[in-house]
């Protein structure tokens, strides 16, 4: 079997009026221990996930572009979710605040994810 589908929700898009420079998406993953059982694959305008063994799959198809290189990826282990923040391609027009937002999230997303990863 391909797994279980993988509750997840959209739950931040940036700005909220018009059209996104971020996307921010959570997966519930309950059960999953580490995010060395995780699979995920961005592509432009879609994601897929896959928890081994065969537990959860996901395969969204994104309302905006992405740019996969733009985008960072958190797992909490007590919460078993994992956090997938996406650039949109819509992202230049309010560049300034944008980069500044996902610099942080970004330094965040890839400190936690070398902390994991030890």
């Amino acid at each position: 079997s391909s797994g279980i589908n993988a509750e997840y929700g959209i739950v931040l898009q940036e700005p909220i009026e018009g059209t996104p420079n971020y996307l921010i998406i959570e997966i519930m993953l309950p059960g999953i221990e580490s995010s060395a059982k995780l699979t995920l694959d961005v592509g432009e305008d879609r994601l897929t996930l896959h928890a081994h063994p065969a537990k959860y799959f996901l395969d969204i198809e994104l309302p905006y572009d992405v740019i996969p290189l733009e985008s960072g990826a958190q797992f909490d282990t007590s919460l078993h979710m994992l956090t997938v923040a996406l650039m949109t391609t819509c992202g230049p027009a309010a560049e300034g605040k944008i980069e500044r937002v996902l610099t942080i999230d970004r330094e965040k997303f890839l400190e936690s994810l070398r902390k994991s990863e030890k």
